[in-house]
């Protein structure tokens, strides 16, 4: 046996707290059978979304830019046959704090 006393504690918690932000996730996509053309429909899209976001004001404390990719479409889906077409793709992150803002955003 120690010398010393030993305390010994067992238990469980269970906390259950409002949340204080939210992060929403936003794909934008654009399609065109010229790839230039894809990629400016993305951007003008991506710009456009970003800009209502960004009406929220101090309601949204982040707002930032995800992944881009623009890939090519074959016909019947056969890499090996002629491009059909291109799609591209963003991705955008809002971190929300005012959670009657979220409602309007999500819907």
């Amino acid at each position: 046996m120690p010398d010393e006393p030993v305390i010994s504690v067992r238990g469980e918690a269970f906390l259950e707290v409002e949340p204080e932000i939210a992060v929403v996730w936003v794909s934008v996509m654009a399609r065109d059978k010229d790839r230039r053309r894809a990629v400016e429909l993305l951007a003008d899209r991506t710009k456009l979304i970003t800009g209502q976001i960004k009406e929220y004001g101090d309601a949204v404390e982040k707002l930032a830019s995800g992944r881009v990719s623009v890939r090519p479409e074959f016909k019947d889906g056969k890499p090996r046959e002629r491009v059909a077409g291109y799609v591209a793709e963003a991705g955008i992150t809002a971190t929300v704090a005012d959670f009657d803002v979220l409602g309007e955003l999500v819907a």
